[in-house]
């Protein structure tokens, strides 16, 4: 007996539901602020955000985001939690783009807890893992990875050697305590496909249905012509078995993310090889994992080779949005509760307390009454509701996530005026941040802050220095495409044949 389609009104029923288990109000809430909302979910692409504002279970007015900030936001709820979905600008992706979707949603929601990146990526099929397209693939930690490994940051060495350098953080442990649970359920054949169920909140748009055909090819056969495979010889697919069980099945492990887009099946075969065994490739992640507490949810569009599976875009963005919305609709409201926010709330703790790190700012420094006299904070109030206040704390991280200074805290989201009166207070310039690998320097330079930058090296910032071997200021300056601080960090004396 064929499956019956999901109707609008058992959606209207799936929604009830949930309201009831959640004792969530059926009407939209009133007066929601910026603090409301505890969970972040970034996209980089149209199809992303799309399907994933119909996971939404009701959506909100939008709220007015910091005037800095150039993403786009919609604003909902989804089970217990208020969420706020981010898209990066159209035509704009890759790691230090998503640093700066990381920095613009912490300065303008400045409480949310953590993070989903959701979206689509390209499989990497071997006989361990058989992935394929429009399955999930969900960052976790594997060995020595914590989920997302950089696979393009690292040493050309002698002989054609590439060493990787620097490490990214896994997930949240309440984010990773919950899949046990979604896992147990998605594989008991008893339990109802929750996933398949969200997927049909999409029934409506033939474009994002789940397409007909899954082929992969050899590796040595690349793409002939044409904007399908409809010329591409048959006699090179590889014969796989039908995929039995749920609509979407999902793998747990590694995701290779970096700023090159692979379509090469013997560079991804060779990477699916590697000690990293990632499944998937993408290009955002790597730019999250340190400077937010986040998890990466990718559908499977392609091959990570020549040829082309454009159709399966929009259906590979929908179940990973679908996975998404499961695994909220999992997580406990009260274990979002107990996690900190991505600005961590010192207001009561002891301003000489110092967490990691080698200086604490003098006590006469750490006066919120000095922070509320300078200009900038009238230049943006959210910002001086929030953060300003929270940079009254010597050396003290914000996040128990990510491990960040003050000083570090500054540079990342570009506060100049708040970088100089830290500085004043006794903050060394120099300070190692093990969460991210780096400098003050370094990270203002990879996201392009140049009065930041000006402003560090005047009050002896080394241009030198290379935390883990990540790469130089200059280095990053230079990947990322900023002239102007390339030509500061040159005068500074940064030397430009230096190597990480």
């Amino acid at each position: 007996m064929p499956k019956r389609k999901c109707s609008r009104n058992d959606l209207r029923k799936d929604d009830a539901a949930i309201r009831k288990k959640y004792n969530t109000p059926d009407t939209t809430k009133k007066g929601l602020s910026i603090d409301d909302y505890t969970v972040g979910w970034i996209c980089a692409l149209q199809e992303e955000y799309d399907s994933s504002c119909r996971m939404l279970d009701e959506e909100f007015d939008d709220l007015e985001a910091d005037e800095a900030d150039d993403n786009s936001y919609t604003f909902g709820r989804i089970g217990p939690h208020y969420v706020v979905i981010g898209c990066l600008p159209t035509g704009v992706y890759g790691t230090n783009s998503a640093a700066r979707i990381a920095r613009d949603m912490a300065r303008s929601f400045p409480r949310l807890r953590f993070a989903l990146l959701v979206g689509i990526a390209g499989g990497l099929p071997t006989a361990e893992n058989d992935v394929r397209l429009g399955n999930v693939v969900v960052s976790t930690p594997q060995g020595s990875f914590g989920g997302v490994v950089q696979y393009d940051m690292g040493k050309q060495l002698p002989g054609g050697c590439f060493q990787r350098t620097g490490y990214l953080n896994g997930p949240p442990d309440k984010l990773l305590g919950v899949l046990p649970v979604l896992r147990r359920r998605y594989n008991d054949p008893r339990q109802p496909d929750r996933i398949a169920e969200h997927i049909q909140r999409m029934n409506d748009m033939p474009d994002y249905r789940h397409p007909a055909t899954d082929c992969l090819y050899h590796t040595d056969y690349p793409h002939q012509s044409g904007t399908n495979c409809s010329l591409c010889d048959p006699k090179y697919l590889i014969p796989r078995p039908d995929c039995g069980g749920r609509l979407v099945p999902v793998h747990y492990g590694t995701i290779a993310s970096g700023n090159s887009l692979i379509k090469d099946a013997a560079i991804r075969d060779e990477f699916a090889r590697s000690e990293m065994y990632p499944l998937c490739f993408e290009m955002e992640a790597a730019g999250l994992m340190n400077n937010l507490p986040c998890i990466v949810i990718r559908g499977i569009c392609d091959y990570a080779d020549s040829h082309k599976n454009d159709v399966w875009h929009k259906y590979a963005a929908l179940a990973a949005a679908a996975y998404a919305r499961e695994l909220l609709l999992t997580l406990k409201q009260s274990k979002v509760a107990g996690l900190p926010s991505w600005v961590e709330d010192l207001s009561h703790a002891s301003p000489t307390t110092s967490v990691g790190c080698s200086r604490v700012l003098p006590k006469k420094a750490c006066v919120g009454d000095a922070f509320r006299e300078k200009s900038w904070i009238g230049d943006s109030p959210r910002l001086g509701a929030h953060i300003e206040p929270r940079l009254i704390v010597g050396q003290k991280r914000f996040s128990t996530v990510t491990n960040q200074s003050p000083l570090y805290y500054a540079c990342f989201i570009g506060l100049a005026p708040a970088v100089s009166l830290i500085l004043e207070g006794g903050a060394d310039p120099n300070v190692y941040c093990a969460a991210y690998g780096g400098s003050p320097l370094e990270i203002a330079s990879h996201l392009g802050h140049e009065a930041v930058v000006r402003e560090l090296l005047a009050k002896g910032a080394n241009p030198n220095l290379c935390g883990n071997g990540i790469g130089t200021a200059l280095q990053r300056a230079v990947f990322g495409g900023y002239e102007a601080i390339t030509g500061i960090l040159l005068a500074a004396g940064a030397n430009p044949n230096a190597t990480p």
